[in-house]
């Protein structure tokens, strides 16, 4: 007797997945992700036509909660990963260098373009679309106020998926903040360009990573070298941070550049430290008041965009 199947097609890797046996949602997503090595949370499953496969969604395929079973066997699925059209992320973002023998805290990025801004569009009469106005689909923004702010569906065509899923990386966003994220040597740099504000770090409270400052714009190019270096701390939820757990550092140009933003109320802290200084976490003299910060910039999430408000793509229907 042949055995029952389940077909996903990986529409962002080109490649198909056979499951065999297993009609069970919570199983169902455990044995791709095991299979891909693509974290749980960020599998999303489709059927046709372009139905979300999940807790939130009713018809003849689909799972309404997680005790009732899947009629899925020898159904063709879709498999793709957050974020999606519909999704709407939040994370903390911050920026902590050291220049000239000191270490400083670079106040919270705008958008080079805020859209009250955009040219106008002759054509059509009217401001220009984002992804024309900065040449690029981002699927990002921010408010100047420490949070990188993804949803796709509010900045791009919605028949593009350049910033969804494995799309949806770090070097999307940078362009958007004005910083120019640079390879020499095999080495990362970074340059920033545009409302540039540096606080020394022992002026910084628990307000200063969500606090809007006017800055200035010229280019301060920042280069790893064989003393200093560019690292990118990150945590998969804040709530990591909260329970002490220590972040994944990464130094390596294309791990930063290509870093897949698909979690929700992460953290991602960029620090251009001493080689020297950081062993498992921040430099020592950092520790305190990057703490007093990122413990604001929790706060501040918390406060104004809480996870009950933040959301997530029940349907695709494009």
């Amino acid at each position: 007797m042949m055995k029952s199947k389940t077909i996903f097609y990986n529409s962002q890797y080109g490649n198909r997945e056979y499951v065999y046996n297993i009609h069970d949602y919570d199983e169902l997503i455990a044995t791709l992700a095991k299979k891909t090595g693509l974290p749980p949370d960020a599998i999303v499953l489709y059927t046709r036509p372009r139905k979300l496969v999940g807790n939130f969604v009713s018809n003849p395929l689909t799972l309404v909660n997680n005790n009732e079973t899947l009629a899925l066997a020898g159904c063709q699925l879709t498999m793709r990963v957050r974020p999606i059209l519909g999704d709407h992320y939040h994370a903390i973002v911050s920026f902590w260098i050291y220049l000239d023998g000191a270490y400083y805290f670079v106040s919270p990025l705008r958008d080079i373009y805020p859209i009250t801004e955009y040219p106008p569009n002759p054509e059509e009469g009217e401001n220009t679309p984002y992804w024309e106005a900065i040449g690029m689909n981002a699927g990002f923004h921010t408010h100047g106020d420490g949070l990188i702010h993804i949803h796709p569906t509010s900045v791009m065509r919605p028949t593009d998926f350049l910033s969804e899923g494995v799309n949806c990386t770090m070097k999307l966003f940078l362009p958007v903040v004005g910083i120019d994220f640079r390879i020499k040597n095999y080495k990362s740099s970074l340059m920033f360009t545009q409302n540039i504000h540096l606080v020394p770090y022992q002026e910084t409270n628990s307000a200063s990573g969500y606090t809007i400052v006017d800055g200035e714009n010229y280019d301060l190019l920042l280069v790893s070298t064989s003393t200093l270096q560019w690292y990118l701390f990150f945590w998969r939820d804040y709530s990591q941070y909260l329970a002490n757990e220590k972040p994944i550092i990464y130094t390596n140009f294309n791990d930063i550049n290509m870093m897949w933003m698909y979690a929700n109320n992460a953290i991602f802290y960029f620090g251009y430290f001493p080689i020297d200084a950081v062993v498992d976490d921040f430099p020592t003299p950092l520790r305190t008041q990057i703490d007093i910060v990122l413990r604001g910039q929790i706060q501040f999430m918390e406060t104004y965009h809480p996870a009950s408000e933040q959301t997530t793509a029940n349907e695709q229907t494009t």
